[in-house]
């Protein structure tokens, strides 16, 4: 176990993952909060295909990604209020000598 070698793989409790990812604990009921359980898990892949076929969520077609805005930004520099040179930046104020 120590030295970088794993005697095991780490298993983790049904649902830990997603609550971490996802700060939702999915053995949690969204409607009165109380403990769920897991009575089974489908592992065939057919017959999860047959359920989401009933169901009409088999051949849904996925989104199109959003389409891109292209926005051209234009500055209109006619009322600004600086002054046409950047000279005024650089000029070392003068002080009254006491």
């Amino acid at each position: 176990m120590f030295g970088g070698y794993v005697d095991e793989p780490i298993k983790f409790p049904y649902g830990f993952v997603s609550m971490v990812l996802y700060e939702v604990d999915p053995l949690i009921c969204p409607k009165c909060y109380g403990q769920m359980k897991v009575i089974s898990v489908i592992e065939d892949e057919e017959v999860t295909k047959k359920i989401l076929k009933h169901l009409g969520l088999w051949d849904r077609k996925a989104r199109p990604p959003p389409k891109q805005k292209t926005h051209e930004y234009r500055i209109d520099y006619s009322e600004s209020q600086l002054p046409a040179s950047d000279k005024w930046l650089y000029v070392d104020p003068v002080y009254p000598e006491d």
